[in-house]
């Protein structure tokens, strides 16, 4: 059966729930019932465990720091990141008693985020650049209160020799170690060696596809076989199967590669730079200095933390933005059903058919977590409502509401769009919410209205190609590769499931209100592709929105009404993780070869910022994209793609040094007002194997242009490194014609 909750949310149930008024004695001695304040109450005994865990981890990674910082042991710094993205709003809800774990969690993560954002947003608007001072402010404050809980509550460490005995012995352990969490700790002694010996990768066709052994693919089966058996009585065994996959998922790549997998994610470590060196933002110079908040924040993490280059916090940016996302989801899917087996269901749903890959260093990825955990907050039980809770509720909304408007030009608006709709509804109160987001998004798009208008285009609205992908021009005479379409395929596939699996639920509890709610903020994203494509990427934006909400629809099918069904349920997990798990892996890592940042692209187009005149240009002799933006001398410089220069290639058979000519004739027509000497072009591995995936180019004739470049006579190769070369043009103009004729 199922029940509605006082929101009009289903929640399936499996078994009566203690009564909320059975606290353990330990937390009524600790604290006072004065300041109750109830999300959805938990035991006491787990909110007592989670508070101290969370002050307890806190404090040591403040200590952590201090040690490093003291003992000029820059590593060690690094702890404090666990302090920016889990301490600071995990401090002052110490203050508040008998909140869900996953509540307690999922508020921490959010308002340390919030937090981050607008801390790194202020000081980088304003100029008023002191990143330790505001740490230095911040840090003692969250300690105190995080101190200030332990003292109350206890360490809770047992650390006399009986009971470190009992905590060690084999029968406990054997109580503890289900066999789920064995198949998922067995799964991760497989594929995390497995991802620590291949070091250092240059991806081919397929990308960690063909280079991973088969032991880590066994330990990804492992792991999923782990979330399959776990008792649907015991969370901890689903939870570790969940988290353990969505490390490997994430884990892995940045273990192989040495940089991002996105080069949008270098693009935006200029800005950080940026704000390191400028120590300001500059809203007028374009839309990513106007909308900086991510930037601002993850600038104020770098300095406190010892962070020198960005890049390695791009690198290793996924496997933390994604343990935060993890947080937000079980905080959403928590607020909507009371079944383990289904909340964890949802929740490997939305890992398993997100294969967009918006978990890259960007503003995007924390806009969507955020996002994620102002659906929790609204969707939050409202039942036995005091005041104190209800400014709690909306506080904290609003404090998002205002990290998510500098921060991201699209997130607050579908944001916004979900919570109108679940308002509509009647499924979430009070029927201002959608304000707590929009009001801020709308107040910021007005102030920074110059570097808006240009992306908005009223012909666009409605139309039909606003929900097109890109579209990549091949060759006449060319074909794709196979893997190209098969990463398409791989994904639509994953999503398709969700979609029919929300579908069937959608009809069998067609009654329910709120299903219907949910299945609509689904479709939210769509109404704003409608109204602007977002560089004909918004289809992907609206899915990566969708999904959350499709699965857990979709998760009601595994979330039985009666213990006699549970196996056939997950049968029905099973198939479709069969299915999901291999589409993940083609759609996420297939086309790696073109995706992956080189060490060579890295360096030529540092060399090309630091070394180049003011005013160069920068030319790919390739398809696909190219790492930009690298130091905060960005602004002075422009890139430049063959389609952009339209050159007139010579008709009839592929001629490596005609097309050399004809393209650099292209170039110095294009840009008539700087001198050659000023005109650099590079070639690079990834636009290798674009033109080859694509269709553009052979190997074979991506080389001859590569060696057409080295020995044409007026371009000079000044780095080679990785594969990469980089080449400036050193003719003038009419000497260029002359010699080219």
């Amino acid at each position: 059966m199922s029940r509605i909750r006082e929101t009009g949310v289903p929640v399936a149930v499996e078994q009566p729930q203690s009564p909320s008024a059975a606290v353990n004695t330990e937390v009524s001695a600790a604290q006072p019932p004065t300041h109750a304040t109830v999300l959805d109450a938990a035991s006491g005994a787990s909110d007592v465990r989670a508070r101290r865990l969370l002050a307890l981890v806190s404090l040591a990674a403040l200590i952590v720091g201090l040690v490093g910082e003291a003992g000029r042991v820059e590593p060690l710094r690094l702890a404090w990141l666990v302090l920016l993205l889990l301490g600071l709003g995990s401090a002052p809800l110490q203050r508040v008693f008998r909140l869900d774990p996953a509540a307690r969690l999922g508020l921490s993560v959010l308002l340390s985020l919030s937090t981050v954002l607008i801390v790194g947003s202020a000081m980088a608007f304003t100029g008023w650049w002191h990143p330790r001072l505001a740490f230095t402010i911040l840090a003692p404050l969250a300690a105190l209160l995080h101190l200030q809980a332990l003292v109350s509550l206890g360490v809770g460490i047992p650390l006399r020799r009986p009971q470190l005995r009992k905590y060690l012995s084999w029968s406990h352990l054997r109580a503890t170690i289900s066999p789920s969490i064995a198949s998922s700790l067995l799964g991760v002694a497989l594929w995390l060696p497995a991802a620590l010996t291949h070091r250092h990768v240059q991806p081919g066709l397929y990308g960690l596809l063909k280079v991973m052994p088969a032991y880590w693919y066994l330990g990804l089966v492992l792991t999923v076989v782990g979330l399959l058996i776990g008792r649907h009585d015991r969370e901890r065994d689903m939870l570790i199967a969940v988290l353990f996959l969505m490390l490997a998922m994430t884990v892995t790549p940045s273990l192989i590669y040495d940089w991002p997998r996105s080069a949008s994610a270098a693009k935006h470590v200029g800005l950080v730079q940026q704000i390191r060196i400028d120590h300001k933002l500059l809203p007028s110079l374009d839309i990513y200095n106007a909308w900086g908040g991510f930037f601002g924040g993850a600038a104020w993490l770098c300095d406190v933390t010892g962070i020198h280059d960005p890049m390695r916090l791009a690198t290793a940016w996924p496997p933390i933005i994604g343990l935060c996302r993890l947080a937000e989801l079980r905080f959403m899917v928590g607020r909507v059903t009371t079944s383990a087996r289904s909340c964890w269901a949802a929740m490997a749903l939305v890992l398993l058919a997100d294969s967009i890959g918006a978990d890259y260093f960007s503003p995007q990825s924390v806009g969507l977590v955020l996002s994620l955990g102002v659906y929790a907050i609204a969707l939050s039980s409202t039942r036995d409502e005091q005041r104190g809770y209800r400014f709690l509720r909306l506080g904290v909304m609003l404090v998002a509401g205002l990290a998510l408007a500098p921060t991201h030009q699209l997130s607050p608006y579908i944001a916004g769009g979900v919570l109108a709709i679940l308002v509509v509804f009647q499924v979430i109160r009070p029927w201002y919410t959608p304000l707590l987001v929009l009001g801020p998004a709308f107040g910021w798009a007005l102030l920074h209205w110059s570097s808006l208008k240009g992306f908005l285009d009223l012909s666009s609205i409605g139309s039909v190609e606003n929900f097109r992908p890109p579209v990549t021009i091949g060759t006449p005479g060319l074909q794709r590769l196979p893997i190209v379409r098969e990463t398409v395929l791989a994904l639509l596939v994953s999503f398709g499931i969700v979609a029919l699996g929300a579908m069937i639920a959608l009809f069998r509890e067609r009654r329910q209100r709120a299903i219907w709610a949910f299945c609509s903020c689904a479709g939210c994203g769509l109404i704003f592709v409608a109204v602007n494509p977002y560089g004909n990427e918004g289809v992907f934006r609206a899915i990566l929105f969708a999904i959350p909400w499709l699965a857990i629809v979709a998760s009601r099918l595994v979330a039985p009404p009666v213990r006699a069904v549970i196996r056939s349920r997950t049968g029905l997990l099973g198939a479709a993780c069969a299915v999901m798990l291999p589409c993940f892996l083609l759609s996420m890592f297939g086309l790696d070869a073109s995706n992956v940042i080189r060490t060579g692209d890295l360096d030529a187009q540092a060399y090309f910022e630091t070394s180049a005149p003011v005013g160069a240009r920068l030319l790919s002799m390739g398809g696909g994209d190219l790492p930009g933006r690298l130091t905060a001398r960005y602004r002075f410089y422009e890139g430049a793609g063959l389609e952009q220069i339209t050159p007139a290639l010579p008709a009839g058979a592929f001629n490596a040094q005609a097309d050399v000519i004809a393209i650099t004739k292209a170039l110095v027509a294009y840009f008539p007002d700087i001198r050659p000497t000023s005109l650099y072009a590079v070639w690079s591995p990834v636009s290798y194997y674009y033109d080859w995936e694509y269709g553009i180019r052979t190997p074979a004739e991506s080389d001859k242009i590569r060696d057409a470049l080295v020995s044409s006579g007026y371009w000079t190769l000044v780095l080679h490194k990785d594969g990469t070369y980089l080449f400036r043009l050193d003719s003038d103009s009419a000497a260029l014609v002359a010699r080219s004729s």
